[in-house]
């Protein structure tokens, strides 16, 4: 859903797209594809690589691929650009589209432009660095392995030389060992005015009982954790991984405009934004980055029904398996937005039972034998579906097993 797009019209958080899916079914692989389609046609010279983006040939599939010089991976992209983005400094198009292919051969991928837009500045790389932050529209995005470099072995020019400006910003998404900005090494040296606005907006970030310190200890920034001081490299994982991202988005947002990040539209995308989080940080995780950053376009994956349930059926798509080895995007049948985790996981997850496996079987096996009349199952049954294995279950009479009975059954059979 793009903001300006129709749909997004009286929706809650209408710069958020949010993908759920089983692992492997390729989730990861639809934003790699997004992400390629803001690189596309300058890809050839921005230092990408592109490697089993074909897909293998499978045992007995032989005789339905061309020879393995020819195979190659089509991509059509159609960029729809907000009405404040301009293409080449003034003319306004709404809706840019490329072609390109990435073919095979001799072991190895080659990226070959077929339909390229008759003026690039909008991607380019080699013009004025200026001219690019002004009107080159803004798209970065992370990977699942997302990290931050210890100091002081991160050498942010190094990073810079390694890859084109447009994208160093898309690389970790297909490379787990491309590092993200360290906080330190660029926002002491901003002038006041853009550090002031960086803070705000970080400090606003900030989960549940983490604040910023702004104070260095040794090469790191503090943080205040649980009002205990903390340097950044002793926090936890998720908190690490959370800030590293953010930190690396602010630093690319302060490079495309230094006077007002908040200013910038673009598209970022995030492969797990739920990595590591506590479920009660999930709850409030992507309506805090919507309505933050009202003017980036987030297409993001889970696996959290929570994260599923912060957002609305009109935020939601469902990546499904689909036939010869593809998959198909698919919506919710029905509104999400305000569903507890069990009804989530249920309607939308397609999960029968949230229950240990083996304690569910347990579970029905009691049913089956209490609808026979047998009390000591059904009180058993009670018990389960109440306290799970926790303490017994005290009656002051069997005459309530009845009643109690029929409501177990009727819970489990709904589980």
């Amino acid at each position: 859903m793009h903001p300006d797009s129709p749909r997004a019209e009286g929706v809650r958080f209408p710069n958020v797209n949010v993908v759920l899916g089983a692992n492997g079914v390729g989730k990861t692989t639809l934003l790699r594809a997004a992400a390629l389609a803001t690189l596309n046609p300058m890809m050839g010279q921005s230092g990408f690589r592109p490697y089993t983006l074909i897909r293998r040939i499978q045992k007995g599939e032989e005789k339905y691929y061309k020879p393995i010089r020819e195979r190659k991976t089509l991509f059509n992209s159609s960029l729809m650009l907000h009405k404040e983005v301009s293409f080449d400094g003034a003319t306004y198009i709404d809706n840019l589209k490329s072609k390109f292919a990435i073919r095979e051969g001799h072991q190895e991928e080659f990226i070959s432009p077929i339909d390229v837009t008759p003026s690039l500045y909008i991607f380019n790389n080699q013009v004025d660095s200026s001219y690019i932050m002004q009107y080159a529209f803004f798209a970065v995005s992370y990977g699942a392995m997302r990290r931050v470099e210890r100091l002081p072995s991160y050498e942010l020019e190094d990073q810079n030389k390694q890859y084109s400006y447009r994208y160093s910003r898309m690389a970790n998404l297909f490379d787990s060992r491309v590092v993200l900005t360290p906080l330190v090494t660029w926002l002491p040296q901003l002038p006041k005015r853009e550090k002031k606005q960086i803070l705000e907006i970080f400090s606003s970030l900030m989960p549940a009982k983490l604040e910023f310190s702004d104070s260095i200890d040794g090469r790191e920034f503090n943080f205040y954790h649980n009002k205990i001081l903390v340097p950044f490299d002793a926090l936890a994982d998720g908190h690490r991984s959370y800030i590293g991202w953010i930190s690396d988005l602010l630093y690319h947002l302060h490079r495309a405009n230094p006077k007002n990040i908040l200013d910038v539209h673009g598209v970022v995308l995030v492969d797990e934004v739920d990595l590591l989080a506590h479920p009660t940080w999930q709850r409030t995780l992507v309506p805090t980055l919507s309505k933050t950053f009202p003017k980036l376009q987030f297409i993001l994956t889970t696996h959290s029904p929570i994260v599923a349930a912060s957002v609305e059926m009109a935020n939601l798509f469902i990546l499904e398996p689909a036939r010869n080895g593809t998959a198909k995007l698919t919506r919710p049948d029905a509104e999400v937005y305000g569903l507890n985790a069990q009804q989530v996981l249920h309607e939308v997850f397609g999960m029968d039972s949230t229950r240990a496996e083996g304690f569910d079987k347990y579970l029905r096996s009691l049913m089956k034998k209490s609808r026979t009349g047998d009390r000591v199952a059904a009180r058993a049954l009670t018990q389960g579906l109440a306290f799970g294995a926790g303490e017994p279950l005290m009656l002051e009479d069997d005459s309530e097993l009845a009643g109690i009975q029929k409501a177990a059954q009727e819970l489990l059979e709904k589980a």
